[in-house]
């Protein structure tokens, strides 16, 4: 079973090394993470829909490794370091540390920047309305929705430090801007998730109402 928090929880600590300038480990984190996607992608116990999204995050660490490797190339070279113009994932923040450079906080979306936030908010959300009613049979059923609900209460709680700052917020919606695209992306998955939990739900319908019948 895909592990939520522990995903969740690799991305904050490579994002924590990036705004600490420790590049390097964030690449080896983000590293450990490509294998994690790897290992869900390769079990195949997971349904299509949510392995495709579990691809799209990969796809992500993927480009947020190349360029901090980008950096991290040009900084021993004694270059002037200089991010990809062209990633739609960068944001404008940037951070003067020990490296002797600077070098933007943001080097693809991340939970810092808030775009991997909104975009988990959104599918967590959805999951836990679907799942409101739903008996729950199995204990691998119990702890997804115990993973679902932590994970959910972490997020709201990354919101009300989100508001103390305003002007943060303000810059934030700016950049989500650049990551529609993504996550116009993943409401279609959740939409395909949405619209299987409606069906499951008209099947037990109609079973319990054929069994009452006999």
């Amino acid at each position: 079973m895909i592990n939520l928090m522990e995903i969740f929880e690799m991305q904050s600590s490579a994002e924590n090394s990036i705004l600490q300038n420790e590049l390097i480990r964030s690449v080896e984190i983000y590293n450990r993470l490509l294998q994690k996607f790897d290992m869900i992608i390769a079990d195949g116990e997971l349904d299509e829909d949510i392995i495709g999204s579990v691809k799209l995050l990969k796809k992500q660490a993927e480009i947020r490794i190349n360029d901090l490797n980008i950096v991290i190339q040009e900084k021993k070279t004694n270059a002037v370091p200089k991010l990809r113009k062209d990633s739609k994932n960068i944001n404008s923040d940037e951070v003067s540390g020990d490296f002797g450079f600077t070098a933007r906080a943001g080097v693809s979306d991340g939970i810092r920047d808030g775009s991997n936030l909104s975009v988990l908010r959104q599918i967590l959300s959805k999951l836990k309305k679907q799942n409101n009613g739903i008996e729950i049979k199995t204990a691998n059923e119990q702890k997804l929705m115990a993973e679902i609900n932590s994970l959910y209460k972490i997020l709201n709680e990354y919101d009300l430090k989100f508001s103390r700052d305003q002007k943060e917020i303000e810059n934030l919606k700016k950049e989500l801007k650049d990551v529609n695209a993504v996550n116009t992306s993943l409401n279609n998955q959740v939409q395909k998730l949405n619209n299987r939990w409606n069906e499951l739900v008209e099947s037990a319908k109609r079973r319990k109402e054929k069994e009452a019948q006999k």
